[in-house]
């Protein structure tokens, strides 16, 4: 049976990579054979895991048997792609650094490509990806399409063309740019093309599986700015064919009904009344604030009425290890249940 394949995505600060941690080992400790996989370059996952490192190949949490988690190594990653292509000696290819450094999309053309191979590999029953904050979580969805444009491109064409081909505008391009660099980029060129092809049709197949059986879930903070991106990102992934499973609130403040309808009385027989006044203050802040993400999420209910909503309350002291994982996947239970 092909893995189920969770996709976390939203805005960057709203706690998704801890959620996505917590998913994985939700889905771990229910029997599911597990890997999670951060393209996010930032290193919350191994925090939250709580372990020192992560490769960019998946390696076994000891604390949660059955799960596996890797960060994307996008350098290492981009070296697999040279070694692939045969042509591993370009990694010093000044065009190829360059590449690897700054093109836009590369980060999240390998992450496809990584989330590919695990997928078709079978070693798995599910896989957990933690995407980059917002546009870029659309880019890493959107990579085969990206892709394709870059394959497609009339430079790429011209670099790996014949000589016959490139003719006289290839002389004038040597003139401009400069004639080593021309031949470092049609070196690096043509060497990936074949490579380029592979990943494409990959990234193709992963995003058919994406679309057919893949699980988008949405997270957000209880406020307006992150839950306006992502009723953003709703619209953007329905126009994709992948609209949103869940909307995930993380870190959200209820106050229990009880407290919440009345309030303390002003003065408690045998307490100080300086501290039971500033009890008082805090309680009346925690109401408020919770009202005020109350209002903020209805109105984001309105916004997306269809995606299943789970609200996160933040946990006190904040997610230290599994043990704080695993209550947050005890919460997640409705979407996890598959």
């Amino acid at each position: 049976m092909s893995a189920r394949v969770l996709v976390l995505a939203g805005a960057g600060g709203v706690g998704k990579t801890t959620v996505a941690a917590a998913a994985a080992v939700g889905l771990a400790d229910a029997g599911a054979r597990t890997a999670v996989l951060t393209v996010d370059p930032a290193r919350r996952l191994a925090q939250a895991l709580g372990v020192t490192g992560l490769g960019g190949r998946p390696a076994p949490v000891a604390a949660v048997p059955g799960l596996d988690a890797a960060m994307l190594d996008q350098d290492e990653r981009f070296r697999e792609l040279l070694a692939r292509s045969g042509s591993a000696e370009l990694a010093g290819n000044p065009v190829a650094a360059a590449v690897a450094r700054g093109f836009g999309g590369l980060q999240e053309y390998l992450a496809m490509d990584l989330l590919g191979e695990l997928h078709a590999a079978g070693g798995y029953d599910a896989i957990v990806v933690d995407t980059p904050p917002a546009g870029s979580a659309l880019d890493f969805l959107d990579s085969a399409d990206r892709m394709a444009r870059l394959t497609g491109h009339p430079l790429m064409r011209l670099l790996t063309g014949s000589s016959a081909v490139l003719g006289a505008g290839v002389g004038l391009l040597g003139r401009v740019v400069g004639g080593r660099t021309l031949a470092e980029a049609a070196d690096f060129a043509r060497a990936v093309a074949p490579v380029a092809e592979e990943v494409l049709a990959r990234s193709r197949a992963m995003r058919a599986v994406l679309a057919e059986r893949g699980e988008v879930a949405l997270v957000a903070a209880p406020a307006a700015e992150p839950l306006r991106i992502a009723a953003r990102m709703a619209a953007a992934l329905a126009d994709q064919g992948l609209p949103p499973r869940a909307l995930v609130v993380n870190r959200t403040h209820p106050v229990p009904a009880a407290l919440a309808g009345a309030a303390p009385p002003e003065r408690l027989t045998g307490a100080d009344p300086a501290a039971w006044a500033g009890l008082r203050e805090v309680h009346a802040a925690r109401v408020a604030l919770a009202a005020a993400e109350a209002r903020q999420v209805a109105r984001a209910r309105r916004r997306l009425p269809e995606p299943a909503l789970l609200e996160l309350s933040s946990v006190r002291g904040g997610v230290a290890g599994t043990a704080e994982l695993r209550l947050l996947a005890g919460r997640l239970a409705p979407l996890l249940a598959g």
